[in-house]
């Protein structure tokens, strides 16, 4: 789910394998209202894909999800729909939560102050950064992405904040000293250093998180565990209440001075969150010693308000991924492909370890899918070339050293590239499988935030304009990627008739 201003859009995309590299390209955009009817969105999806790839069914081996922290019932019915739709005999079902993770943490840092933490927290930066001198006593300063960078990767984004935090955190003492003796305007007061305490524990929490998210091979179990666990992490060194409901919570929270959450699961004290920067960061003590307690108390309330609610959301998240897991799952017929979260191996030294047997159980598998694209002969080499990279692991040292230095997480044009396209039909068949995986999207030129989206009580037809100007500018932003794609697509199948050519 892609969100604007006021309107929210379901946006398809389509990752392929192709040329060498995978594709996440941009199909459609759907509004998705909250009274739209699910088979008309699906209807409309249906239409797009049966003019651009007609035989849409018989190629659909998997579908990914990202998006809201709660997918509406709506999106889980037509990710149902896909499913049912697919002609291949499995569908690999996965989903990523790591945008829905960063929305919470990310809520829950803005929302400290009021907002002026990470303001203040920017300033500081970029004062730090500034002074040489002081630099030089420094690690290396951790990268700053802008947002608006198409060249950052939303890991990187992700765990920005986090490095950030961690590395002031390292020099901790030396940039206090530095403030104390020079002080600039920007320096922080003594209250901020108390809310960096929490939120430099919670990011370099959120950071573990997502790299467990991001892993190549992590099912949606995986990362149900992964959120679940930051959720009782949290909820256990805040020293919350809860999860609990409504009924159970304590009747006197309010004179006990305890926060609820939105939906009442947990109740923080401003006490308990002072016992945690207490426990978390010794230098804090001296402040909350030497300060005014009502300032300490308004820290407290202020993180307590904050943290009680993200540790809500965060056990949300981790319920509605579950609630992703099987939707649908009563309208499965006899015909109705199987689902899994667990894909055949896709890199070279995961091939290099399958027996024969293995192998030739998944050409039976995918064998009519694969068809459509390979000749008997294509099939014939590609078995060839498994056989060649069995022997090459293990009689090959350059290979075997090369394969051995991968792991499931290693990128697979990285670790394909360790085979110097020897293997090129064999490597195209593992492409398939691994767009499943998640990957950036195509490079684009310019930002779907410089869109004047349409306000809510605009009439039908400027609300159709909107929704016409936003899919006429998401294609073309990636329209140079593509043509350079089909560039080299066309380049290589020139290359190709001509070596036949030679043959003959």
């Amino acid at each position: 789910m892609e969100h604007a201003p006021v309107r929210s859009y379901l946006e398809f995309r389509v990752k392929v394998y192709g040329g060498g590299a995978m594709h996440n390209v941009h199909l459609i955009s759907i509004p998705a209202f909250e009274g739209k009817c699910k088979t008309m969105m699906y209807c409309t999806l249906e239409r797009v894909m049966n003019v651009v790839l007609p035989n849409w069914r018989q190629r659909l081996i998997g579908i990914a999800t990202d998006g809201d922290a709660q997918m509406p019932a709506r999106v889980l019915d037509i990710i149902a729909r896909l499913q049912q739709e697919a002609a291949t005999p499995v569908v690999y079902r996965s989903s990523s939560g790591c945008h829905q993770l960063d929305c919470i943490v990310s809520n829950f840092f803005s929302s400290l102050q009021g907002g002026c933490f990470l303001l203040v927290l920017k300033e500081l930066s970029a004062y730090i950064r500034r002074q040489p001198e002081l630099l030089a006593r420094m690690t290396p300063a951790p990268r700053c992405p802008r947002t608006t960078s198409s060249s950052i990767s939303s890991k990187e984004k992700w765990v920005a904040l986090g490095k950030e935090t961690n590395w002031i955190a390292t020099h901790r003492e030396l940039i206090c000293h530095h403030l104390d003796t020079e002080k600039p305007p920007s320096a922080p007061d003594s209250s901020w250093w108390l809310f960096f305490a929490a939120v430099d524990w919670v990011a370099t929490r959120a950071n573990a998180t997502f790299d467990k998210l991001l892993r190549n091979h992590a099912t949606i179990a995986d990362q149900i565990a992964a959120v679940a666990g930051l959720s009782t992490e949290c909820a256990t060194a805040f020293h919350a209440l809860g999860p609990l409901n409504d009924s159970l919570l304590p009747a006197d929270l309010t004179s006990s001075k305890m926060f609820k959450s939105r939906k009442g699961r947990f109740a923080l004290s401003k006490p308990n969150m002072v016992a945690f920067i207490k426990e978390n960061d010794v230098a804090s003590i001296e402040i909350i010693n030497s300060v005014e307690a009502p300032i300490v108390d308004l820290v407290a309330e202020n993180l307590a308000l904050c943290g009680v609610n993200m540790i809500e959301s965060l056990l949300e998240l981790s319920i509605a991924l579950g609630d992703e897991q099987s939707p649908s799952s009563s309208n499965r017929g006899p015909n109705t492909p199987k689902l899994t979260e667990f894909l055949p191996p896709t890199l070279p030294h995961e091939l290099a370890q399958l027996s024969e047997r293995e192998f030739t159980s998944l050409l039976q598998t995918y064998g009519p899918m694969v068809r459509g694209f390979l000749s008997e002969e294509d099939m014939d080499m590609m078995s060839q070339e498994f056989q060649g990279l069995r022997r090459g692991a293990v009689r090959e040292s350059v290979l075997s050293a090369a394969l051995g230095n991968c792991n499931e997480d290693t990128p697979f044009e990285e670790a394909w590239a360790l085979t110097e396209n020897r293997f090129k039909l064999l490597e195209c068949f593992a492409g398939g499988f691994a767009s499943i995986f998640s990957c950036a999207p195509s490079a684009i030129r310019g930002s779907t935030s410089d869109l004047a989206l349409c306000r809510s009580e605009m009439d039908t037809a400027r609300v159709l304009l909107a929704d016409f100007a936003l899919e006429g500018s998401l294609h073309a932003q990636q329209f140079p990627a593509l043509m350079a794609l089909n560039e080299k697509l066309e380049t290589e199948a020139s290359r190709n008739d001509a070596a036949s050519m030679k043959v003959v």
